[in-house]
This record gives structure tokens, C-alpha cells and sequence, in this order.
């Protein structure tokens, strides 16, 4: 449902303030009034709109969020039109690439017909690319994803003389241990 809330403009469709019926939104989205009530009623399930009465909708603090914070958006968007997509795929791809590791043989390349690793097949496709790109940015400002749980997280002591390098774009650090 995450998927057609995101592909639909769902929430473009809804005022922030206000909110919308489903006879506006299916207006909006091009889809009929039960496919909405459907979708909306579905997606509220994971708190993303809401119905506040009869036949009406607005919006929660999640999908407000995601409106004013393209870097958000477009995480949101990364996940339900590649991830997803990939992640329906693990199955059949760990069962027809038993024991690769070649980075073309991948379940994001069975979910998009493509021998290409995700980051050539990105390269060919400039706006999944620039919607990865602000995904990474929406990564790099959620809390829940901050390398301090890395760092308070992991017994580094026990490691011992090592050199760790991590060569994310969010940090480029490089810390020797």
C-alpha cells in the first residue's frame, strides 16, 4: 500500500491542513473511491493519513513530515519503488545465486531485469538516482540510523589492533583502533 501511496501522490493530493475526501483524493490520484478507501485505510494501519470522519482524510505527522522533507520523500520513495521491490525478490535470488557473490547476481537485479549492480543500474536511471541520493540524505538526519549506535554499540575493545574505514558518504572517517 506504501508503494501506491508514494507512486499515486497520495499525499500531494491531501492539504496539510484540512484534509481531503475521498471523492477529492480519487479526483486527484486517478483512481476510483473504493481503490483510495482501500490504500488510505490500508497505509493508516502503519500511521501514514488518517481518516478523521465519514468519508474524509488527513494527514498524520509521519506523512505531514514527508511533505514539508523531500530528504525524507525521497527516502520513502526509495523504499517502496526499489527496495521493496528487491526485498520480494530475496527469496528466488539467494535460491538461483546460491553462494555468489558477484554483485550482479542480486535480488534488486531480479526486480528490475537487469545484470547491473544497483549502483550502475542508478547511474542509467538519473531520477532513481537523485531520489537514492536525497534517500541517503533522510538516512543521515534519522536518529535511528546514526553511527553513534555503531560506535556505543559494538564491543570495539575486543577487536583489538585493527584499523576500521568506513567510506559511507555520510562520514568518510577513518579510525584507528
Amino acid at each position: 500500500m506504501q508503494q501506491c501511496i508514494y507512486h499515486f501522490k497520495f499525499l500531494q493530493a491531501i492539504p496539510v491542513e484540512g484534509g481531503a475526501t475521498y471523492k477529492e483524493i480519487a479526483a486527484k490520484v486517478g483512481l476510483s473511491e473504493p481503490q483510495v478507501k482501500a490504500i488510505v485505510r490500508q497505509s493508516a494501519t502503519n500511521r501514514v493519513l488518517r481518516e478523521d470522519g465519514p468519508e474524509h482524510v488527513v494527514h498524520t505527522a509521519s506523512s505531514a513530515l514527508l511533505l514539508s522533507n523531500k530528504a525524507m520523500m525521497d527516502w520513502y520513495g526509495h523504499c517502496v519503488e526499489e527496495m521493496f521491490p528487491a526485498g520480494a525478490k530475496l527469496a528466488e535470488a539467494l535460491k538461483k545465486y546460491q553462494g555468489s557473490h558477484a554483485p550482479e547476481d542480486s535480488a534488486f537485479g531480479l526486480a528490475f531485469n537487469t545484470r547491473d549492480p544497483i549502483y550502475k543500474y542508478l547511474e542509467q536511471h538519473p531520477a532513481q538516482q537523485a531520489r537514492f541520493f536525497g534517500a541517503m540524505e533522510g538516512v543521515g538526519k534519522d536518529y535511528g540510523h546514526s553511527l553513534e549506535h555503531v560506535v556505543r554499540g559494538y564491543p570495539w575493545a575486543e577487536v583489538g589492533n585493527a584499523t576500521l574505514v568506513d567510506v559511507s558518504w555520510r562520514t568518510q572517517a577513518y579510525l584507528k583502533i
